[in-house]
Order: C-alpha cells, then sequence, then structure tokens
C-alpha cells in the first residue's frame, strides 16, 4: 500500500466530499474502513517532551502535564524537561487521555493524509494521536474550531453527541449553548477502522470505556472572519480603533455611527484577498523534508513542490539590481529573478521536474539543467521548496 492510499480511500469515498462541503457528520462503517496495519504511527523510540505529549482530564488539563514531566537540564546544562513513565502509567490507569501532537511527523501514510488535504483544499492540516484505557472522559464536553476526521485505530471509544429541543441529534454551537448530560442524543461507539467526519463546532464528549484506545484526528483548517477581523484592525490600529471611549462624555451614538462608516470603508474584497495572501503567506502547505544522505543535491528524476501556500512580493532590493523581495513563512527573502520565477511556476499542489519547469521558460533565460539546479538549490536553502517523490525525466538542455 502506497502513502498515499489513506488519503485516497477516506476522501475519495462516495459521500464524504457531498458531507465535507455542506458540513454535514460523515461516518463510515469498520467492515469498510482502513485496517490498522496501514496508519499505525512507528514505534517512538527518541525522548519525549512535553511539547509533543500532553495529558488531560475530564476538568483539568494542567495538573496532569505537571505531575507528568519533571524540569531538568541535559548533559549540555541546558533546561528540558524529563517523562516520568511511572507518573505517565499512573495518570493513565486514573483515567487520564494522552495525546501525541504532530503525529504526521511520525508516520509517512499520515503526512501524506495530511499533505493531501492541505493540497485538495487549501486548508491547513495535522494530525494528533489519542491514547487511553481508562473509562471517563478525557476532555469533558467541548467541539472543536475546525473540522476534524477522526480515524479509530485500535480498541473501542464512545463517542456522546447533543441533541436539541428541535430534535438535531449533533447539535453545533449554532444551534447549542451550553449542553449537559441531559442533551445527549446519538452515542456512537468507534471500533478499529471507523472513520467520521465531524464538521466545526459540533458539541461532543469522547469517553474511554475501560480498554486500551487509540486513534486519530486529523484537522482542517481555514482562517475565520475573525482572523480577517484582527488582522484588519491591526492594518487600522492608528486610526479608528485607537480612539478611547469615554463613557461619560462621549456621545455612543456618534462613535457608533463613525464605527459603522469606518468598518464599510475597510471591509471589502479588496481588504479580504489581501488578508488571505498575508494568512497564506505565513502558513506552509506541506512539511519540508530534506532527502538524507543526499540533502539539498538536486538530481535530474527529482520533482519539487512550493512549499508555501502563497507569498507575497513586497519590492524590489535597491542594493542588488534584479532581486525581488518576497514574504513567507515569517520571514523576508530575498530573491533572484530566475529564483522568484521557479517559485511562481511550483504549485503546492501536485510537483513539478526540472524538464517541466523549463518547459514554461521564456527566451529571457538560460534553461539549461545546471542553471535550474543552482537557484533551486538556493530556494531548498531558504525552504521555500522541497522535494517531491521522485520519477524519471530526461536532462535539459
Amino acid at each position: 500500500m502506497t502513502d498515499f492510499k489513506l488519503a485516497k480511500q477516506i476522501l475519495n469515498t462516495d459521500g464524504f466530499l457531498e458531507c465535507y462541503k455542506m458540513k454535514a457528520f460523515w461516518s463510515r462503517s469498520a467492515d469498510e474502513a482502513l485496517l490498522l496495519g496501514h496508519v499505525e504511527p512507528p514505534p517512538i523510540h527518541y525522548r519525549l517532551t512535553n511539547d509533543r505529549l500532553r495529558l488531560s482530564l475530564e476538568n483539568d488539563h494542567v495538573t496532569p502535564n505537571k505531575q507528568a514531566f519533571r524540569s531538568v537540564r541535559d548533559a549540555f546544562g541546558r533546561p528540558t524537561d524529563f517523562l516520568s513513565l511511572s507518573d505517565l502509567h499512573r495518570l493513565l490507569r486514573a483515567g487520564a487521555t494522552g495525546v501525541l501532537e504532530a503525529t504526521n511527523g511520525l508516520a509517512s501514510a499520515i503526512e501524506a493524509f495530511t499533505q493531501e488535504i492541505s493540497s485538495r483544499y487549501d486548508a491547513r492540516s495535522t494530525a494528533n494521536a489519542y491514547f487511553s484505557f481508562g473509562s471517563t472522559s478525557g476532555f469533558g464536553v467541548h467541539n472543536d474550531d475546525h473540522d476534524v476526521i477522526v480515524v479509530q485505530l485500535d480498541g473501542r471509544k464512545t463517542r456522546n453527541f447533543f441533541t436539541t429541543s428541535n430534535g438535531l441529534n449533533k447539535a453545533t454551537v449554532n444551534e447549542l449553548d451550553t449542553p449537559t448530560e441531559k442533551d445527549v442524543g446519538e452515542t456512537i461507539i468507534l471500533a478499529p477502522g471507523d472513520v467520521l467526519f465531524v464538521p466545526k463546532g459540533t458539541w461532543h464528549d469522547v469517553i474511554a470505556i475501560g480498554k486500551p484506545s487509540l486513534h486519530l484526528t486529523i484537522s482542517i483548517v481555514y482562517p475565520t472572519i475573525l482572523d480577517f477581523s484582527q488582522w484588519l484592525l491591526d492594518q487600522n490600529r492608528y486610526r479608528l480603533p485607537y480612539r478611547d471611549i469615554r463613557m461619560a462624555e462621549d456621545d455612543l451614538a456618534l462613535i457608533a455611527s463613525d464605527c459603522t462608516a469606518f468598518f464599510s470603508q475597510i471591509v471589502n474584497e479588496e481588504s479580504m484577498v489581501a488578508f488571505l495572501k498575508t494568512y497564506y503567506a505565513r502558513h506552509a502547505a506541506r512539511r519540508i523534508g530534506p532527502s538524507l544522505p543526499s540533502l539539498n543535491r538536486i538530481e535530474p528524476d527529482d520533482t519539487f513542490f512550493r512549499v508555501p501556500f502563497s507569498f507575497l512580493q513586497i519590492g524590489i532590493n535597491e542594493a542588488a539590481l534584479g532581486h525581488i523581495i518576497i514574504r513567507a513563512l515569517g520571514r523576508e527573502h530575498i530573491l533572484t529573478e530566475r529564483e522568484y520565477w521557479i517559485l511562481t511556476t511550483l504549485s503546492h499542489k501536485s510537483p513539478l521536474s526540472v524538464a517541466e519547469i523549463a518547459a514554461t521558460h521564456s527566451e529571457s533565460y538560460d534553461f539549461s539543467f545546471e542553471s535550474i539546479q543552482g537557484a533551486l538549490e538556493k530556494l531548498l536553502d531558504k525552504a521555500l521548496v522541497t522535494k517531491g517523490q521522485r520519477r524519471v525525466a530526461a536532462l535539459v538542455d
């Protein structure tokens, strides 16, 4: 089974795409779903720290982590933390749920799944693994601020969903303010291979049933109106948003009118496009994957992706004639015209070979393999480009 088989089996399944578009709950029965061996994370042999592993009880998401991890110093005297296995086992037996974050960095099939989501939907995606063997809720009643695909890998887990007075049996934050036990509607027990799509904002409670359980959650994250509003206010922070409101002295009706006029001026399609370009320039569409031991050495049959979803051209470097300044992944980069042209040619969705890059050329550049190789290596060094899967490609003359 190839690394991308997991993504294809779920994302290409009849009904998933329609439910995804409609933000509707979707499930797939165990006898049609994936086998554990296809997606099981590999054994972990390195030291886990508190930024990778976290523990949670239903009403306490802080204390378990403090009890499981001890502050220590490494061999060089640097502060770090140490996981006490005895405390980890004790906490898990007491009902804690463990979360291994960014599991997509540990298993190639899971990594391919999150990258396929990023490519298909222009969304940020990562995977977390949840493990428990108690008989309590790990997080209490909650909802997620993004869409989630759940894959049950091992054991079983109960998921309670909540109903409303109108009979909706999977209530979201739009339909129910504060769910209680009396609002429990449908209960689903997930077995190995079961897959769910849970839309953003759906109230649920995940409860262990006294046996070992392991499941994955794959997030699908988009920018929100709140993100846009915060960005917009930050862009205009020294204009109207900077103004004080003095309740005893100001005419509140006049301030409200000023606010209405201000927002009607700055909220438009142009500012939304600018926000989205800025937002996507901050995020990578896929993880950078240097190929050891060759690192960033270019071979004729290599293929390449652009790592950012997007980037911002912000000017010309006057000190280096013909060099272009862009902003991507939280930094400014100075590119040659050739590097900039290659970056605009590449996509975060599908890989291109050196030959395919050269096939889109204009008459103003030298498109020998050696000339493109040098520019690609510079882009790899800047972490703006990463390698895809190799395929046979002819040398470019």
